[in-house]
């Protein structure tokens, strides 16, 4: 089971570097890896809708009903990463509705009864292999500039994290990862469309 240093050091060593063990032993690489990762794992767990990270819950209605239009209020999980859709039932195949919305870390509706399925931070010790191998390869473009300083591996290391100009930031090592993901049972009410592409080039451009 991989921890977050694990990967970091996986990484790292795809760049040349020594392994690390904490994120404030002050070196380059592991400030690199301190500033870097916390939110970058983040958006590489929201960039697709990965099975592993897909949960389905009742929400749990407030006692303070919200100001305007709204009936009542629902607290939204503290381990949300990304809202996925919302239900007012929990029965078989049933469609999800869009009588709602979502104020910070709460979602305003006139439905009693509120079920969603969202995406959570699943720890590093829980990611599937090939996961893990894509957040190496990834991972180790994000740190190629701090790190090296040199454009040309920044270029190579993202063509095998993310695949060719022409693929749109959806081939290499993410393009393996989601085709596996896509064997593991996925749940019909999550619509995997290919996954975030807009989002990547945004984040490369």
């Amino acid at each position: 089971m991989a921890s977050k240093f694990d990967i970091c050091s996986k990484a790292l060593a795809e760049l040349g570097e020594d392994a690390i063990s904490s994120f404030t032993a002050n070196t380059p690489p592991s400030n690199a890896c301190g500033l870097i990762y916390p939110d970058y794992i983040k958006y590489l767990l929201s960039i697709f809708e990965w099975n592993f990270t897909l949960k389905k819950v009742q929400l749990a209605r407030l006692s303070e009903a919200p100001l305007n239009e709204w009936k009542y209020a629902y607290q939204m999980p503290s381990d949300m990463l990304v809202f996925r859709a919302f239900f007012v039932g929990s029965e078989t195949n049933i469609l999800p509705q869009t009588n709602y919305e979502i104020f910070q870390d709460e979602v305003y509706t006139n439905e009693e009864t509120v079920y969603i399925d969202y995406q959570f931070q699943v720890d590093e010790s829980n990611f599937p292999p090939y996961f893990t191998e894509f957040v190496v390869k990834a991972l180790s473009a994000k740190l190629a500039l701090p790190i090296t300083d040199d454009k040309n591996i920044l270029q190579i290391k993202k063509v095998e994290a993310f695949g060719n100009p022409s693929d749109n930031l959806n081939g290499g090592e993410f393009a393996v990862a989601k085709k596996i993901d896509s064997l593991q049972n996925p749940s019909p009410s999550f619509n995997s469309n290919g996954g975030g592409n807009d989002l990547l080039a945004a984040r490369f451009s």
